[in-house]
């Protein structure tokens, strides 16, 4: 009898420990969903500008993406040095080649639009002043994507390494999460990943790998918005991310993930 309510209680705490996991994975999903759905939306509209509105990329300074409900976004487009809104681009998902709506014209930035370009110039100081040496600016190839979310008390900031001439690599860590309150006074500073890691495109191994820093638990929001993001763009099936006990194994075109232990991976 005692054998057996021991192995009852084994089992209760497994289960406990991955219906944790399972609820932060949920958590990793909706975040990275989103970030990646701001990235999208922010390349396409950039490239529309490039493309069809040549004219205004000179008065360009900032780009805001706002997502709406579970497959929308927006993004907003600001001159250069101010809070005045000079484009607006309205898209469905999933992002198709144009736009939805375009609005050029008398356009008055919402509260919350501006608050994100706000928040969004408060990280960039953060950035540049890089108090402490917290941030790796050692590397002129790499520059920051700055993607904003918002909570009932606070903006988060996630700083997104991308390559300034190289399209045939993904990038993995060299992120990095900044928090803020509504008054825009930093909260915290947090790097998300050990290292920065450079992953082929085109590979001939169907899994890719990337090591997240055996001090971490779990994959990133940042990690699932990069696979999510480049989905189109790769020809490998799957992606490992290995943390300190865990593997987290995810398929880039369902979005799904496996997670084994580190051990059983590495035998």
């Amino acid at each position: 009898m005692r054998k057996i309510s021991c192995l009852l209680l084994l089992c209760s705490l497994s289960s406990l420990t991955f219906a944790g996991i399972e609820k932060k994975l949920n958590e990793v999903r909706s975040e990275g969903k989103q970030i990646c759905r701001i990235r999208q939306a922010t390349e396409l509209a950039r490239t529309l500008i490039r493309d069809s509105f040549p004219h205004r990329l000179p008065q360009i300074g900032d780009y805001v993406a706002l997502t709406q409900g579970t497959s929308g976004a927006t993004v907003v487009c600001f001159q250069k040095n101010s809070e005045i809104a000079v484009m607006r681009f309205s898209f469905d998902e999933p992002f198709a080649n144009q736009a939805y709506r375009v609005d050029s014209m008398y356009i008055a930035a919402s509260a919350t639009e501006t608050s994100f370009l706000r928040v969004i110039r408060c990280a960039e100081d953060v950035v540049a002043e890089n108090r402490d040496q917290f941030f790796d600016l050692s590397n002129p190839a790499v520059h920051f994507r700055y993607i904003p979310t918002i909570s009932k008390s606070t903006y988060t900031v996630y700083a997104i390494p991308e390559l300034k001439n190289d399209t045939t690599h993904v990038v993995f860590g060299g992120d990095y999460l900044m928090r803020f309150d509504r008054q825009l006074r930093l909260l915290i500073r947090e790097k998300l990943h050990d290292q920065l890691t450079l992953v082929p495109k085109q590979s001939e191994a169907k899994r890719t790998v990337h090591e997240h820093g055996k001090r971490h638990k779990l994959i990133t929001a940042t990690d699932y918005a990069t696979l999510l993001y480049v989905r189109d763009r790769v020809n490998w099936k799957e992606h490992a991310t290995l943390c300190r006990k865990r593997v987290f194994i995810t398929e880039p075109l369902t979005g799904q993930i496996r997670v084994v232990r580190r051990k059983d991976y590495e035998q």
